[in-house]
């Protein structure tokens, strides 16, 4: 629904049958307003080639899996056109999430990744790398800290024993989860570009301490080197 006196753009995506003959094909969208509706004609050209895997180069891609988990046909049939596009790997937005029971213990919960997998291998992205979030940041705010903004600096969150436990909890879940995953290469990713200012580093350096309390939760960093003080902070 759009309000009167607003303009929106929409995306329309057609998905076409393997055996359709090449060729232009015609049709229209029809949209209904208050006092009426107006057709839209529309063409929709058929190439006459196949999609093949690229025997050296495999594409990557940012995915936003959990805000479509609700609705399968849809996402089955976006990750199964990005499969045929020659993406292999995913940022897929799927996470280690941290329940809060009613004794007010806390655990860290990876059905939502197993759930997720499950659909990337129906999908066709078995033997790729998919990247997964730590859940980490969200745990420190669970347990109070508020010393984790980009703006905001502390170290407050490095003394905290409960934070390192349950931490080290989730990581060795996820470490179990890869050995029952052969089938994916799977990493996790506290924050993106931490060389966007020092407090983000420190950030990302005090949430890779806990997790690098079971070294085989491997980590994804993404980071840009413009700046002469790259190499030094790479290298911390």
């Amino acid at each position: 629904d759009i309000p009167a006196g607003e303009f929106r753009e929409a995306w329309l995506s057609f998905a076409l049958p393997d055996d359709l003959p090449a060729g232009r094909y015609t049709g229209e969208i029809n949209v209904a307003h208050a006092e009426g509706h107006r057709t839209v004609p529309v063409h929709l050209d058929a190439y006459p080639f196949q999609l093949v895997e690229h025997p050296r180069k495999a594409l990557a891609s940012y995915y936003r899996m959990t805000a479509r988990l609700a609705d399968r046909a849809r996402l089955l049939r976006e990750l199964r056109d990005m499969r045929e596009h020659g993406i292999r790997h995913l940022c897929a937005h799927l996470g280690i999430r941290y329940a809060q029971g009613a004794d007010g213990k806390i655990a860290p919960d990876l059905s939502e990744i197993r759930d997720g997998l499950a659909l990337l291998r129906q999908a066709g992205f078995g033997g790729g790398t998919i990247i997964l979030e730590s859940g980490l940041a969200a745990l420190a705010r669970m347990l109070g800290h508020t010393d984790l903004g980009k703006g905001e600096p502390g170290t407050s969150l490095d003394r905290d024993a409960r934070f390192r436990q349950l931490a080290k909890q989730a990581m060795d879940r996820f470490v179990e989860l890869k050995r029952q995953t052969p089938d994916f290469r799977l990493f996790l990713s506290h924050l993106d570009e931490v060389f966007g200012s020092r407090p983000l580093l420190e950030q990302y350096i005090r949430l890779s301490k806990a997790a690098r309390q079971v070294p085989d939760a491997g980590l994804y960093i993404t980071f840009h080197t413009r700046d002469e003080r790259s190499d030094a902070w790479r290298a911390e």
